[in-house]
């Protein structure tokens, strides 16, 4: 219920299966949007402006391949402009590094815990792009990369811990030819995801494989 000019009061009815579309994701954007901007009331106020875009656009997010796909460049773009008035956030910006796409699946993935299915569906593409993206990511992001891991319900602190291992001496013992080591690279996640499970985070994810 909304008052116009004359003081008459408007009834807005928004369609059911778009209620129906924030309630299954807004939670995941909010925690998405939150990772990205810093703070949390930005990142609410991202999401909810992104989701009254999604509102204008609903017929035309229907008439798209993938309502969830449309959705989320909206939510992407609010959640973009709002990075960008705050200033950086604590840990590493992977969206100063990498693509959009695998940007966003790597938050997802090993930020927010997120499944490969999970976060195929909230970005509106087939789970083997999700997995194939973070193979990609994993091969341009650098050996001692500081990225950060909070918990989702730590309202993503500052803490911060290398999911690889946290150092280049690492690799030592991987192959010498320049490619990724998977099964290392897998231990040292199993390492990662028992560190932090001691200090009450959720358990990281396993690491991809090629």
């Amino acid at each position: 219920m909304k008052p116009d000019s004359y003081g008459r009061t408007l009834t807005i009815a928004l369609p059911l299966e778009y209620t129906a579309f924030c309630l299954l994701h807004e939670e995941h954007y909010v925690h998405y949007s939150r990772a990205r901007v810093g703070e949390a009331t930005t990142g609410r106020v991202a999401v909810a402006r992104a989701l009254g875009d999604l509102a204008l656009a609903w017929d035309r997010a229907l008439r798209s391949a993938s309502v969830a796909a449309a959705a989320w460049e909206l939510l992407r773009i609010r959640v973009r402009a709002a990075a960008r008035a705050a200033g950086p956030a604590p840990g590493w910006d992977l969206h100063r590094t990498l693509p959009d796409l695998q940007a966003d699946a790597m938050i997802l993935r090993y930020r927010l815990a997120l499944t490969d299915a999970q976060s195929a569906q909230l970005m509106g593409v087939e789970e083997p792009v999700v997995a194939s993206q973070l193979r990609l990511a994993w091969r341009q992001l650098p050996r001692a990369t500081d990225l950060a891991f909070p918990s989702r319900d730590t309202a993503h602190d500052a803490s911060r811990e290398d999911p690889r291992g946290g150092s280049r001496n690492d690799s030592r013992d991987g192959p010498r030819d320049g490619s990724r080591d998977d099964a290392g690279r897998a231990g040292a996640f199993r390492g990662a995801r028992e560190r932090r499970h001691r200090r009450g985070w959720p358990k990281c994810p396993e690491a991809p494989t090629t």
